[in-house]
């Protein structure tokens, strides 16, 4: 019964003492019982507050929507600070770690961490490579995946994946694909590029209409420019060949 009680009360208003009262046990037994779930659910709540904190609302408003004290949110928000992390990451704790130690989720963990740094640099604190798409081809030789498909093989997957989702979703599903233009620029002047190799986001809205979907939004979302290095730049102006800065977000609806 105590660990239902504690479930339902995601809002950890039940402090244990309270529950042992109720339960006529010791506080020492509750929280035998339901130590796992309360740590869960203030997670799950600091991860909520240092989310509204990053969104600017005020320590003040934070503790009138969650039911804390102001000092409380203030404690929770300033415990998080970058310098903390920095000094776990000093001695060796690895972000998992972390983000147990502040009981938070590991996404919210790793922005804090990269909060205030430049595009590279998270790529290279999350250990994630740029490559110029000259080396793209490289790259798909050495450890292949579906980039590097042929058109038709990449289109008939899509095709595939959006049939299969179709046919195993409810009937008022809605659909997010996120992607962007990909043209045959591969070391390729804009003037030579071949168009029966490129796959463009017309070519997506097709497979979505043909298989059961209605794209109810197109929204663009731009890239940040911080992705290309000086040099990338030099070497695609060079060769005068056309980049692609922006992906686009495709909202369908199931028919």
């Amino acid at each position: 019964m105590a660990r239902d009680i504690a479930a339902s009360d995601r809002e950890c208003s039940y402090t244990e003492d309270a529950l042992a009262q109720k339960l006529g046990v010791s506080q020492q037994t509750i929280n035998l019982w339901v130590s796992d779930i309360r740590a869960r659910q203030r997670t799950n709540r600091n991860s909520n507050i240092i989310r509204l904190s990053r969104l600017g609302w005020t320590h003040e408003k934070i503790a009138e929507k969650v039911g804390l004290s102001r000092n409380r949110i203030s404690e929770i928000v300033g415990n998080t600070n970058i310098g903390n992390i920095d000094t776990l990451l000093a001695q060796g704790h690895d972000m998992e770690y972390i983000a147990r130690h502040f009981q938070m989720d590991l996404p919210l963990a790793w922005a804090l961490r990269l909060q205030g740094k430049t595009d590279q640099e998270k790529f290279k604190e999350l250990g994630w490579g740029l490559r110029t798409w000259d080396h793209q081809e490289k790259a798909s030789r050495e450890k292949p995946s579906i980039s590097s498909s042929s058109r038709k093989a990449y289109k008939g997957f899509f095709k595939d994946f959006f049939t299969l989702a179709h046919k195993n979703t409810k009937p008022d599903t809605t659909l997010a694909f996120l992607n962007a233009d990909w043209y045959d620029f591969e070391s390729t002047p804009a003037d030579e590029e071949n168009p029966d190799k490129s796959i463009t986001i017309f070519d997506y809205q097709r497979l979505l209409t043909d298989t059961g979907w209605k794209i109810i939004r197109r929204i663009e979302c731009p890239l940040s420019t911080e992705r290309l290095t000086g040099n990338m730049v030099q070497n695609m102006q060079d060769k005068r060949i056309l980049g692609t800065t922006g992906r686009t977000l495709l909202i369908a609806k199931k028919l």
